[in-house]
Order: C-alpha cells, then sequence, then structure tokens
C-alpha cells in the first residue's frame, strides 16, 4: 500500500497536503535512500525498510502532526520527497534538500462560489467552480470507486458512495481529497 502510494505522488507530482501524511512519507523516502546508499548499516541498525520507517515514524511523532487545518503545497512536498529519496549517497544522512525548506503551512481555505452536481445510473459528480484560486474541485463517483478530482483531472481514489448531501461533499473533498476548502 505504502509502494502504490508513493508511485502515485511520483506519477501525478501531488504530495501529501497535510503535516501527518508528509512526515510519514518523508521518513519512508529517508529509509529508501538510506538502504539505496549505506545498505549494511541500515540492514544493521533497522533489519529492513519497514522495520526502518516504523522506528523513524515513531521518533518522528508524526502521529501528533495530524492537524486537518494546516494545509500544505502538494507540488513542493512532491519534489521534496523526491529529492529526499534520490539524494546523492554522498549526503549527510538526515540532512534535508533545499527542496524542502520552503514547504509552509496555509490555512485560508479557498472560497468557491458556485456548485454543480450530477447524478446518472451507476455514477454521480460534484464540482465546486468559480475558486478563489482558479480552480476547480470535485468528487466523481462510479459506483463505490470515488475519485478526487481537481480541474477535472482525477488525482486520489477512495471508496465512496453518491449517497450524500452537499455538506458531506465539502466535508469530502477536505477529509478524503486533502483540499484547502472553505
Amino acid at each position: 500500500m505504502v509502494r502504490i502510494a508513493a508511485l502515485a505522488l511520483l506519477f501525478c507530482a501531488c504530495g501529501p497536503t497535510t503535516f501527518k501524511s508528509f512526515c510519514e512519507l518523508s521518513v519512508e523516502a529517508s529509509c529508501r535512500q538510506s538502504f539505496r546508499c549505506r545498505p549494511d548499516e541500515s540492514k544493521t541498525a533497522f533489519t529492513d525498510q519497514a522495520g526502518c520507517a516504523t522506528e523513524l515514524k515513531s521518533r518522528a511523532r508524526c502521529e501528533a502532526f495530524d492537524d486537518p487545518k494546516c494545509v500544505l503545497n502538494g507540488g513542493a512536498t512532491a519534489k521534496c520527497l523526491s529529492d529526499i529519496q534520490n539524494a546523492p549517497c554522498t549526503t549527510t544522512p538526515g540532512a534535508l534538500p533545499e527542496s524542502c525548506r520552503s514547504i509552509t503551512c496555509s490555512s485560508n481555505g479557498v472560497r468557491c462560489s458556485s456548485v454543480t452536481s450530477d447524478a446518472s445510473s451507476g455514477g454521480c459528480s460534484y464540482t465546486l467552480k468559480d475558486c478563489g484560486d482558479q480552480n476547480q474541485y470535485g468528487v466523481v463517483c462510479v459506483g463505490s470507486s470515488c475519485s478526487c478530482q481537481k480541474n477535472g483531472s482525477a488525482e486520489r481514489q477512495f471508496t465512496g458512495s453518491c449517497a450524500m448531501n452537499s455538506a458531506d461533499r465539502l466535508t469530502q473533498l477536505k477529509t478524503e481529497c486533502s483540499y484547502d476548502l472553505q
């Protein structure tokens, strides 16, 4: 599951938008880099990459960063994670690449002024338009398979349904999709 999430980040260039998920994925990227560059030392300290990730997530207290009010730029976090994982083996262990230093929290939230929804046989869509950041945000579901949509492009898959009201959809856009919306 973690590998699928990491591959999805690399292919869609959208990184995590919460501190908790960024913490977890940055630890995993660091462990991959460590095992790639210093396999013997890493195996001695952690046995395998999964053990490394579990130990370092605990040390970093990633679970403490579960604050949905803070939203990170997904593009910036994706670049940072890629730079951590692909850092040259001459890099000092634990040193953060320059791309990671520019990641900041924003919590203003994007305000959208119009909503469209559509329900058809076997599927539904809910889209927020006329948003302050010039983007459109939505959810499209077919059966129980739903995807977060930004400007019409699928970003994240999750299990859901069409049986939701507008308030629930907005909550879903914030929680399942990690969109910073008001």
